[in-house]
């Protein structure tokens, strides 16, 4: 007998199952339901994707510098979409797909599960990091998992 994972919503739309299309349009402004979560991980899905991440919050870091490295890395990455287009990221000594290291503050991805992380997929998943963290009026150092469609194709960490 095997147990089926509970479903998991999205806490930035809690009537939006994590993985489906998630429509930025169809934002309730109430929340009608507590979300169901471990105190310390968040589930937060990118606008008009299937890419969701599932945040796990180490600790605070006081000031921008979490906000202007990620605004950095996702300017990077959509020029890099712009100029070569959407496509597999090449993998470099270490596992590591992307690095990238701005004010003292490091982000890093690497593929996860046998999948490999597009350059599209993973500016979801930075934007909704980011997004998370600009919801919640904080910047954090923390590890995250990045899904795309219901499958975990990434794993990152921000500090």
């Amino acid at each position: 007998m095997s147990l089926t994972p509970r479903t998991q919503y999205c806490q930035n739309s809690p009537k939006t199952v994590a993985g489906t299309t998630f429509n930025g349009r169809s934002l309730s402004p109430f929340n009608d339901l507590a979300p169901r979560r471990q105190t310390n991980t968040i589930t937060w899905c990118a606008p008009n994707s299937q890419t969701y991440v599932v945040i796990s919050i180490l600790h605070g870091i006081p000031g921008h510098a979490v906000s202007d490295m990620l605004h950095g890395a996702l300017q990077l990455i959509t020029d890099t979409v712009d100029v070569f287009g959407d496509g597999n990221m090449e993998v470099h000594t270490g596992g590591e797909i992307f690095r990238w290291l701005q004010g003292g503050i490091a982000l890093t991805v690497q593929n996860a599960n046998n999948h490999q992380t597009t350059w599209g997929v993973l500016g979801a998943a930075i934007f909704a990091v980011g997004d998370c963290m600009f919801a919640n009026i904080a910047e954090w150092a923390v590890s995250f998992r990045i899904v795309d469609g219901g499958n975990l194709v990434g794993i990152g960490t921000i500090g």
